[in-house]
């Protein structure tokens, strides 16, 4: 997606008439922001004509319209989205440039991505991105609830057609399932006192009160750079939408989904994100051991091949464009063959692209 979550989700550096455009509305020109770290995207990408993208989380479709562009007029992307007015934005501004017939939409969630991908008669794929973030236009409208520079409804949900919303969080957990909810998915050392205020003071209908009273519970900082809501809403907003537990399901599945040669590629935006990231690559990217007992045939799990020594973040010209991406981190993998697989076989399932360098 595009223009990223931030970790203080109380900024708001987009002016009124500039989110306006961003919806498409009457008498505004739509603005498309530049996606975040595009140039790193494409160099770890296959690239090569008749390349294929599934992109997970297509968002404003940026990093989908710029990987149409480079690789030609042979590539196809696959992009789905849990949010239905984000898949609206895509269609528009594919259509804009005439890539709308090169590209698949469909509304749901990358948790199901190997149902999904049969569902489109997809079985391997040369390129997968996860772009985790969340858009401007999401931020800045504040009937999402996702942030309380604005006042608006506890929601927070991606997919507005699921149930459980940041209210039902808020007003309906018991104190200490709510303080467990702060502590261990916003990281939020003040999570007792908040949880206290909040069942004190609750019910909440609000982004405003629900900042104002988690506000009124920290202890006062003078330097402090973050707003005090900041982890809270954090919290909510990934327990709401399940982001961590969609991220566990679709990775495994991605790499199965993978030719050899193709390239996984993730872009997370706060710690927990990153670890669960860099953990699934460091574990399969590791040669599996071999087991002496194995029957003849005995099929190991995929291996990957670690792009990305450390994670790739934004240089300095791309924050002062957009600051929201300062926590963007970008890490990638390239599915290998296996050694007893033959070269035959590599060939027949190769994907079209340099697979090695990620020439464009």
């Amino acid at each position: 997606m595009l223009l990223t979550r931030s970790l203080d989700p109380g900024c708001g550096e987009t002016a009124a008439s500039a989110a306006a455009a961003m919806r498409g509305e009457a008498g505004s020109a739509p603005v498309w922001h530049r996606p975040v770290l595009l140039e790193e995207v494409l160099g770890l990408m296959v690239l090569r004509p008749g390349a294929r993208l599934i992109d997970c989380t297509i968002g404003d479709a940026g990093h989908s319209v710029a990987f149409l562009t480079r690789a030609g007029p042979s590539a196809r992307v696959w992009g789905l989205d849990r949010d239905a007015e984000g898949l609206a934005r895509a269609h528009r501004r594919l259509k804009a440039r005439n890539l709308d017939a090169r590209c698949r939409l469909v509304h749901g969630g990358f948790g199901n991505l190997r149902d999904l991908a049969a569902a489109w008669n997809v079985s391997v794929c040369d390129n997968i991105l996860l772009d985790l973030g969340f858009s401007s236009p999401q931020i800045d409208d504040p009937d999402r609830g996702f942030a309380f520079a604005k006042t608006g409804p506890l929601d927070m949900r991606m997919d507005r057609s699921q149930k459980l919303t940041a209210a039902d969080i808020v007003n309906g957990w018991p104190e200490g399932q709510f303080r467990e909810l702060l502590w261990t998915l916003g990281e939020e050392p003040h999570a007792r006192r908040i949880a206290a205020a909040v069942a004190e003071r609750r019910p909440f209908g609000t982004t405003g009160d629900l900042a104002a009273a988690v506000a009124a519970a920290v202890p006062h900082r003078p330097r402090r750079r973050l707003h005090p809501a900041t982890r809270t809403f954090q919290a909510l907003r990934i327990a709401v939408n399940d982001e961590l537990g969609q991220l566990e399901a679709v990775l495994p599945q991605a790499v199965s989904l993978l030719a050899p040669g193709g390239r996984l590629l993730v872009l997370s935006f706060h710690s927990l994100e990153d670890g669960i990231v860099k953990r699934f690559l460091r574990t399969h990217g590791r040669r599996p051991a071999r087991n002496k007992y194995a029957r003849h045939g005995d099929v190991d799990m995929p291996t990957l091949s670690v792009l990305t020594k450390r994670a790739v973040r934004p240089g300095h010209r791309e924050l002062s464009d957009n600051p929201r991406c300062r926590s963007a981190r970008l890490r990638a993998a390239e599915k290998v063959v296996r050694e007893d697989a033959g070269a035959e076989a590599a060939d027949q399932r190769r994907p079209a692209g340099n697979e090695r360098t990620g020439t464009r």
